[in-house]
């Protein structure tokens, strides 16, 4: 029976520390290290090009820091012309060729990558060394269209973003959102379908907007807000008799936007349904449909601006006993943070 015991507690003492182990968070393959990036090399595509999107790759390496690079004049003492001649000549496939030629860099990383032609598309490849342990850390391809410059860039953010992953690293191209809040302020004016053709109604908006991400390009958004104004014909800063002040209360608005996402700036286009409350000389409503375009600027990750406009059609009801047909347009500035 003590001999029964004795070998239990050996098996948990055994087990524990292997367990605390496996439960033990990954650290980042880079632990302090630095990295070496060599340009990516041309493949049957001007070296021009290449040159330019190695400056956007060494870009997207570097988004959102963690990382401290060794500069190529650093580089190109520490290896010599022909050891930097043979890292080139080596595949990608191949981290120990890679390795080889790199004892130099003892302790570090290396990333390299190149930029070829495959019919009428651009292939931009890169992967990570470990140079100590002569072991591959991380590959990634991305293709783009020959003649389309956002896509090759985008490609070279995507590979870039990948690198950075499997290096341990958060990155922004990486960076997936699954809702966002937007707050836009502006104003929006309108005429009655059977006006003359002057502002029968103009206002100042204030708005909240939630999104939900579908896809990184596809939302779902729920807006509210209100606005307040004048409704009447203008003339210039008088106000014409039958002019009279009027106050949109809650309108709520549903529907989808389609984003057209580019690395700093995303524009989109969408279609909105919403009811509003409007108080005029007594209580009346709307039911409205939205066209909707606008544009993102993205300088961080997670937080940006936003331009938005929308064409407004407006069919109202309970106004006066009388339901007429207004339309309009709107325009607003804000800011947006996605989580």
């Amino acid at each position: 029976m003590r001999t029964l015991i004795l070998a239990a507690a050996m098996v948990l003492c055994c087990a524990s520390p292997g367990r605390a182990e496996e439960n033990a968070p990954a650290a980042s393959p880079l632990h302090g290290r630095r990295v070496a990036v060599l340009d990516l090399a041309p493949q049957g595509v001007p070296e021009g090009t290449a040159a330019t999107l190695t400056g956007v790759f060494l870009s997207g390496l570097a988004e959102g820091g963690q990382i401290e690079f060794i500069g190529k004049s650093d580089l190109a003492r520490i290896l010599n012309l022909e050891e930097m001649q043979a890292l080139l000549g080596c595949p990608p496939e191949d981290p120990r060729c890679m390795a080889d030629h790199a004892r130099a860099l003892s302790g570090g990383v290396l990333v390299w990558g190149s930029v070829g032609r495959v019919g009428d598309r651009i292939v931009v490849s890169a992967a990570a060394v470990d140079v100590e342990k002569a072991a591959a850390i991380g590959r990634a391809s991305h293709s783009a269209s020959m003649e389309k410059g956002e896509e090759q860039i985008q490609a070279v953010l995507d590979v870039a973003a990948e690198i950075r992953a499997a290096l341990g690293l958060s990155s922004r191209a990486a960076f997936s959102p699954i809702m966002a809040a937007l707050v836009l302020a502006g104003v929006s004016a309108s005429d009655y379908s059977e006006g003359a053709g002057d502002l029968e109604s103009f206002n100042f908006m204030l708005q909240a907007e939630l999104n939900v991400f579908l896809r990184e390009w596809l939302l779902l958004f729920l807006q509210v807000g209100t606005r307040m104004g004048f409704n009447g014909r203008t003339g210039g800063s008088q106000t014409e008799p039958g002019k009279a002040f009027e106050a949109w209360f809650l309108p709520v608005t549903a529907g989808a936007k389609v984003r057209f996402v580019r690395p700093w700036l995303t524009p989109f286009l969408g279609l909105g349904v919403g009811v509003s409350l409007l108080k005029l000389h007594e209580l009346a409503g709307a039911v409205n449909v939205n066209l909707i375009a606008g544009l993102e600027l993205n300088p961080w990750q997670r937080f940006g601006f936003v331009v938005q406009g929308a064409m407004v059609f407006s069919q109202f009801f309970a106004a006066g006993s009388q339901n007429f047909l207004q339309l309009g347009g709107e325009v607003g500035l804000g800011v947006v943070y996605r989580f």
